[in-house]
């Protein structure tokens, strides 16, 4: 199946037979991420409806597009008692969420580095009011980074703000729920991070070096009245603070002068946890049972090896598991059954790939939702004869279900096709006899699916092979690279071996390819020859010769990145260029060969085209980057519908300006149009 050779998700759109309304999306189970697509900087449990029927959600905050199966902008809530994600409307336009908290009459807020309206001097904080976000009393003129709360329920923000509201409010300020008010003198720069003790009083952690106009180094406690320093201090920033029942303050951070990236204050001095952590701390967190558990990027503490998270039980420190291999816990939660959450930036846990959120049940690290394992991607998608879709990248799971890098659909369940292959799948290709042909980075570069087994294909090694389609006397012909490099040579297989058909221009790379119905092979990237002959960013293979496109491309280091025939036999290629349809009329990004010229669709399209496909009714169907059309956002996919763009839906995977892609596109012989990216 022609493909562009980078996607890294999956959505199902069901486009009904000569519909041409808005459509929906539908996504099968495992057709996600496990976790989120971003990094999680903040969580809270909330409850939707107070005393409603409706359980506690544990709310998570930070920067992202998608959550398991559903797109969103930065935050998103997960039911425990279902399993199930659900998004705050199309979520919150910001750069950041760094804290989420409840205000006392049940209300969700959300802060950070965020404005609700586009262009707004000032907000930093905004309210759910059950079917919109809202201001908050004005907010701030600068960024939030901590939310807690007063004894008497009261909202405090603290951040690098000194406006709150219109007030004059350093560094900290509290919400009585109808005015924003400073929280005493404040403080000096910026606060990071707060708690409250068990007595009622607030702690702060920053970047400040006095508190209420008095020196307090870079930790204070607020006693209801006024702000004061805890001892010395800690001697450079504290990125986490938590207070344990018996009234004692710990910080973390990467401070390692006066402590070791944690320290304990027991209300006369600061104390060590022995030789601290290896690596800096950036979330605590207070169990019910009174137990500390620490998030970060540390690999040990106090000499005990415990992977980005450990427990201390009073006396002595231990692991969760093998916990996080790589990355960062940056949040952490309890259940209310007991479950620690932890998440962060990471893509596993306790050797489960999971995607930057994971569940600890006290013995096993879990999934908050079954997708795509962690930090894994699908890069192409082929419908076999028998219905099934199979789909292909880099993963270990899907749904649950182990799968390495490749897996079926039959409808109902993800399936393992045997056992998988061994390292990244870039490309599909089912063969007029069933079986289907993978080609990637594994063992092999090469294989063959005869329903039960795979098998290595002729003599390819020590390469990637990143696009693969068959030759009218059933030779393949594969682009053939080293990783994370140009594509030099395109390979042909005759049966036995495989031998060099063409090469490219100095640093020529073939990014698609697809075969006309008179058996000509086209073959789309970046290059300025192949073969031996002169051709821009496309060619042609007649079985004998190699022949460019005139008119063509017409600037050399320009790309095409997708392939398509039309029902009509006509080729329609998409990517990074340009054309003239005429003397004088450039088209962006996307045109039509009839066999003798390029063809316009209008004057193209914004963005850059990755995937194209074709509706049971005829309309085009473009996939991509930033893919736009006049006066209207994509979101990454647009239709043509004979003589106009127009949008697909609301499309997917958050804002168009977000750096996500759609890259895959193929239509199902029922009709569903199969998106990956």
């Amino acid at each position: 199946m022609p493909t562009s050779l980078r996607s890294v998700a999956l959505l199902l759109t069901s486009l009904a037979a000569g519909a041409t309304a808005q459509c929906s999306l539908v996504v099968p189970p495992g057709q996600g991420v496990t976790g989120v697509d971003g990094t999680v900087f903040a969580s809270t449990w909330w409850d939707p409806d107070g005393t409603g029927p409706l359980g506690p959600r544990l709310v998570v905050a930070g920067t992202f597009y998608q959550v398991a199966d559903r797109p969103t902008r930065n935050i998103a809530a997960w039911d425990p008692a279902t399993g199930e994600w659900s998004t705050f409307g199309a979520g919150l336009p910001a750069t950041q969420i760094n804290a989420v908290a409840t205000l006392p009459n049940g209300d969700l807020v959300a802060a950070g580095n965020l404005a609700l309206t586009t262009g707004a001097p000032s907000e930093h904080i905004a309210r759910w009011n059950g079917s919109a976000w809202v201001s908050l009393g004005g907010g701030f003129n600068a960024q939030v980074f901590a939310l807690t709360h007063l004894a008497n329920g009261d909202l405090v923000a603290a951040g690098e703000f000194v406006f709150a509201g219109g007030v004059a409010a350093a560094r900290v300020a509290s919400w009585n729920g109808s005015a924003w008010q400073p929280l005493g003198v404040g403080f000096d720069s910026t606060v990071l991070a707060m708690a409250r003790a068990a007595n009622g009083d607030l702690v702060a952690a920053g970047f400040f070096l006095q508190a209420g106009g008095a020196p307090a180094n870079r930790v204070a406690r607020w006693n209801g009245t006024s702000w004061s320093p805890l001892g010395a201090g800690i001697d450079a920033v504290p990125l986490a603070v938590a207070c344990l029942p018996n009234g004692d303050v710990v910080v973390g951070g990467n401070f390692n002068t006066s402590a070791s990236r944690i320290a304990r204050w027991d209300g006369a001095a600061w104390n060590t946890f022995g030789t601290g952590a290896d690596n800096q701390v950036n979330s605590l967190f207070v169990r019910a049972n009174g137990t500390l558990v620490a998030g970060g990027a540390f690999t040990t503490i106090d000499g005990v090896a415990a992977a980005r998270i450990a427990s201390w039980n009073g006396t002595s420190w231990s692991p969760l598991s093998t916990g996080m291999p790589s990355g960062n816990v940056l949040a952490l939660a309890e259940t209310p059954t007991g479950d620690l959450v932890a998440a962060g930036h990471f893509f596993a846990a306790g050797g489960e790939p999971l995607d930057r959120i994971a569940r600890w049940d006290g013995s096993a690290w879990h999934a908050l939702a079954e997708g795509i394992s962690g930090n894994g991607f699908v890069a192409d998608v082929e419908e076999l004869a028998d219905g099934s879709l199979v789909v292909a990248g880099v993963f270990g799971r899907i749904d649950g279900v182990a799968a390495a890098n490749v897996a079926r659909w039959n409808g109902a369940t993800w399936q393992p096709m045997g056992t998988g292959l061994d390292a990244r799948v870039t490309d599909l290709l089912e063969l007029p006899n069933g079986d289907l042909v993978a080609v990637g980075g594994f063992t092999g570069c090469a294989a063959r699916w005869n329903g039960t087994s795979w098998a290595t294909i002729g003599n390819a090694t020590n390469a990637t092979f990143w696009a693969v389609a068959e030759l009218p006397g059933g030779d393949l012909v594969a682009a053939k690279g080293a990783l994370g490099s140009y594509y030099q040579t395109l390979e042909r297989f005759d049966g036995t071996n495989w031998s060099t058909l063409a090469s490219l221009s100095n640093g020529g790379r073939i990014e698609c390819m697809v075969t006309l119905p008179n058996g000509d092979l086209v073959v789309g990237g970046r290059f300025t020859s192949i073969g031996g002959i002169n051709a821009v960013a496309i060619a042609r293979w007649d079985g004998t010769a190699w022949h460019g496109f005139t008119p063509g491309i017409l600037v050399p280091g320009e790309t095409v990145y997708a392939l398509h025939v039309l029902t009509n036999g006509d080729l329609v290629a998409g990517g990074e260029f340009a054309f003239y349809s005429s003397a004088f009329v450039q088209v962006a990004r996307i045109g039509r060969w009839n066999g003798t010229a390029w063809q316009p669709f209008s004057t193209g399209i914004g963005g850059t085209p990755l995937a194209i496909a074709e509706t049971a009714t005829g309309e085009l169907v473009v996939a991509g980057q930033n893919v736009v059309v006049p006066a209207t956002q994509g979101n990454r996919i647009a239709r043509w519908n004979g003589t106009a763009w127009t949008s697909l839906g609301t499309g997917f995977g958050g804002a168009a300006i977000n750096p996500i892609r759609a890259e895959a596109l193929a239509r199902r012989t029922n009709g569903e149009l199969v998106v990956g990216g």
